[in-house]
């Protein structure tokens, strides 16, 4: 197997199963909880941006290996929800992003996960291709146990193996 058709596998799973939990988990809430913060400061994110957030980093990354580099102004291509969003709104960002994201995999080359990428607005750091794809499997693992503490903290109940789904 070569590395291009790795990394497909890897992305295309990390989409079909892990990112499916996360929208199973948007279907435990309601709209009212859109807005909540564990911690109730500024210094959380509220539920919803959370969730935005975790997909604004999946386009900024493959926007970044499509692009060649990342700048502020790539951003506006797919605005991210901001506080004060809807589910709705969120819902439809999330699938914004999902069709971003398979086209970035569709159109992925060896050459782009070889390239170096530099992320100009994060302060000019640079990585290869196949670094910045998956980092966004870092960022989804990471995120997602988030989101799963938020859920539990607003008193709702997952059952066991929720965090898993292969069907």
């Amino acid at each position: 197997m070569s590395q291009l058709q790795s990394v497909k596998g890897t992305l295309l799973h990390l989409l079909n199963n892990q990112m499916k939990v996360v929208d199973k988990l948007l279907t435990k809430i309601s709209e009212d909880a859109v807005n909540f913060k564990p911690c109730g400061d500024e210094s959380s994110l509220s539920l919803g941006e959370l969730v935005a957030h975790m997909y604004e980093m999946v386009f900024a990354y493959s926007k970044a290996v499509r692009k060649g580099k990342l700048e502020n102004e790539d951003f506006a291509e797919i605005p991210t929800p901001k506080t004060g969003a809807t589910l709705d709104q969120i819902k439809d960002y999330i699938k914004k992003i999902k069709t971003y994201f398979h086209e970035t995999l569709e159109s992925l080359t060896e050459d782009k996960l070889q390239q170096e990428i530099t992320f100009h607005c994060w302060h000019g750091f640079k990585l290869a291709g196949i670094q910045a794809l998956m980092t966004i499997q870092e960022e989804v693992v990471h995120h997602r146990g988030q989101l799963t503490l938020y859920i539990r903290l607003l008193g709702i109940k997952l059952p066991v193996g929720f965090i898993y789904d292969y069907s």
